[in-house]
C-alpha cells in the first residue's frame, strides 16, 4: 500500500510540475494570463519583487485540490441531509434562487444575493463541520482553565463539540438557518464558530469554498428534490475529516424548470 501511495504521489507531482512549466512558459512567452487558480498564483509578486517557486506553486495547488475536495463534498452532503430532513427550508432556498436568477443560469454575480443559501451553509457547517478539529501550539507558557500549557504542547480544539455547545447556541441540535441573522456571528466569542479555522492561518480557500458550495447547493436544490432514505441522525467518525460511519442515502427527484412539480425519480 505504501509503495502504491508513493508511486501515485510521484505521478501526481510529475503531472503538476508539467502543468506549472507549461503555464509558466506560456506566460513568459507573452501569452495573456488566464483567470484560473494557477495563473493567479503565477502572477503573485512578493514585497521584494520575487515570485513563487515551483515548489511553492505545487504545494498551494495540492492544498486547494485535496483540502478543498473532500471538505466541500462533505459540506454539500451534510447540507442535503439537513434539507431533506427539513423540506420547508429547502423550499425557502429554492424560492430564493428563483427570485435571484429566475429560470436563467446561476452565475458568480448571483452569489452575494443568495443570503438564505449562505445561512443554510453556515448552519450546516455549525452542525456538521467537515474539518472537525483544529490544532494549535502556544509559543510561550500560558494557563487555560487553570491548566498550565507549555510551548510545544498540542492543543486540540474540537469544532464539532464547540459548535453544538448550548453555552454559545440556543437549542444547538436544531437546524435553524435563521439564527445567522441580526449580527449573531459577530456576537459570538472567538473560536465559538470556526469551520475554516481561525487567526492569520485560517483556511486559505475559505472564500472560494463558500462560493463554490453556495453555487453548487443552489443548483442542486433548484433542479432536484431530495428524500432521505437512510438514518436521519447518522453516527460520525472523526479522522482527518468528520465522516458518517454509514452512507447517507437520498432519493433524487428531478424538477421541471419553472415549476414546483416533480418528475420521475432518478434513483437512490
Amino acid at each position: 500500500r505504501n509503495r502504491r501511495f508513493a508511486r501515485a504521489t510521484d505521478a501526481f507531482d510529475d503531472l503538476v510540475a508539467e502543468l506549472i512549466a507549461e503555464r509558466r512558459g506560456a506566460t513568459e512567452g507573452g501569452e495573456p494570463a488566464g483567470d484560473d487558480l494557477l495563473s493567479l498564483l503565477l502572477s503573485v509578486e512578493f514585497d521584494d519583487g520575487s515570485r513563487m517557486s515551483d515548489r511553492q506553486l505545487r504545494d498551494h495547488l495540492v492544498t486547494f485540490l485535496f483540502a478543498g475536495h473532500e471538505t466541500s463534498s462533505l459540506a454539500l452532503s451534510y447540507a442535503l441531509l439537513l434539507l431533506a430532513r427539513h423540506p420547508e427550508e429547502a423550499d425557502r432556498l429554492r424560492a430564493e434562487v428563483a427570485d435571484v436568477a429566475g429560470d436563467g443560469p446561476l452565475r458568480t454575480a448571483h452569489v452575494r444575493e443568495l443570503a438564505f443559501t449562505e445561512r443554510v451553509l453556515k448552519e450546516t457547517l455549525r452542525r456538521y463541520p467537515p474539518a472537525n478539529v483544529l490544532f494549535r501550539e502556544p509559543t510561550e507558557p500560558t494557563t487555560v482553565g487553570g491548566y498550565r500549557i507549555d510551548p510545544g504542547t498540542t492543543i486540540t480544539l474540537p469544532s464539532f463539540r464547540i459548535h453544538n455547545d448550548a453555552r454559545w447556541y440556543d437549542d444547538p441540535e436544531s437546524f435553524r438557518p435563521d439564527r445567522w441573522t441580526d449580527g449573531m456571528e459577530t456576537d459570538l466569542p472567538d473560536y465559538a464558530y470556526f469551520p475554516f479555522g481561525g487567526g492569520p492561518r485560517h483556511c486559505i480557500g475559505m472564500r472560494f469554498a463558500m462560493l463554490e458550495t453556495k453555487l453548487a447547493l443552489a443548483t442542486f436544490v433548484r433542479r432536484w428534490e431530495f428524500d432521505l432514505r437512510s438514518d436521519p441522525e447518522p453516527a460520525f467518525a472523526a479522522a482527518a475529516t468528520m465522516r458518517p460511519t454509514e452512507e447517507i442515502r437520498l432519493r433524487v427527484r428531478a424538477r421541471r424548470a419553472g415549476s414546483n412539480r416533480r418528475t420521475a425519480s432518478s434513483g437512490t
